[in-house]
């Protein structure tokens, strides 16, 4: 169990987050696309709060946490090139995996099932940013394509 002067600085970063995404959706006039919003890191806070209590826990309030923890972070579609996710995905990242270790050393019959699914969600997650890069910002080889595609259709209806 972490300190309470730890565990009182990982507070304090999450709540620093967690303004900045206030003040980015403020400013934006709508929450940031891609990422997750300020009331869910407010949520991150809460959890982070409830697991740093010392209070006990049981195996299927860690796995809700766990799996919620999950799809905050996996709002965050490209955390590299977002301030916020930058610092703020890889903690969240290690929180899950936390939990995730602690549910296996909790339950060993059910600990391939939870490595599994610890294993697939970074591919999931590169997966859906290689799709959003894809489309936010095509290849050199997509432009050409599409150029040349307008330029034979132009040629071709130009024929008749």
């Amino acid at each position: 169990m972490e300190s309470d002067s730890s565990s009182t600085a990982a507070l304090g970063f999450l709540v620093e987050f967690a303004q900045l995404s206030e003040r980015r959706e403020s400013e934006l006039g709508l929450p940031a696309p891609n990422c997750p919003t300020a009331a869910e890191l407010w949520r991150v806070v809460e959890i982070v709060k409830e697991l740093h209590s010392g209070d006990t826990m049981g195996a299927q309030q860690a796995n809700a946490y766990m799996q919620e923890l999950a799809g905050i972070s996996d709002k965050w579609v490209d955390p590299e090139n977002d301030p916020i996710g930058v610092r703020l995905h890889p903690v969240l990242e290690g929180t899950i995996e936390g939990l995730r270790g602690s549910l296996e050393a909790a339950f060993p019959e059910s600990a391939e099932t939870l490595h599994t699914w610890g294993r697939l969600r970074p591919l999931q997650q590169a997966l859906q940013r290689t799709v959003y890069l894809r489309s936010s910002n095509p290849s050199w080889l997509n432009r050409v394509w599409t150029r040349l595609s307008a330029r034979g259709s132009k040629s071709e209806s130009q024929k008749v």
